[in-house]
């Protein structure tokens, strides 16, 4: 019988953010793997498969593509998790290649509901993002 570990990206805004989302998806059974920068977590992606990815932004700096939508690409199997502050919209459909969007910082039942219940009991599924669809769009 082969056992799959379950694997976590997180990319969290600050130390104090990332070690506590780190430490409530390590309680639920991840090996995490924090990264720093956006950039960071599309090298890390490319490199190792993982399950969940979070992170606290869609998008990267001065980069017409979608942060979501490129994480998406080079981690297809994976369900891609947007963290954002209280006072942020939290329009799922604007983000592409997003699964859930849950408020900062996560409450450890709002990430056991939406990792354990969602992606493991196949409620929560990995979005796919079309090669066309990972640029971001100018809104008008």
């Amino acid at each position: 019988m082969e056992v799959h570990m379950k694997s976590a990206l997180v990319l969290e805004k600050d130390a104090p953010s990332s070690i506590r989302t780190t430490k409530l998806l390590s309680c639920l059974g991840y090996v995490t793997a924090p990264v720093r920068s956006p950039e960071e977590a599309l090298n890390v992606a490319s490199a190792i498969k993982f399950d969940v990815v979070v992170t606290y932004t869609a998008t990267k700096p001065n980069d017409r593509r979608s942060l979501t939508g490129e994480l998406k690409r080079v981690a297809p199997e994976a369900a891609v998790v947007l963290l954002v502050d209280d006072n942020e919209e939290r329009p799922i459909s604007g983000y592409k290649g997003v699964s859930a969007v849950l408020e900062r910082p996560p409450s450890a039942d709002d990430v056991r509901r939406a990792v354990m219940f969602g992606i493991d009991g196949y409620g929560l599924q990995p979005a796919y993002v079309l090669p066309f669809e990972e640029r971001r769009k100018i809104l008008f």
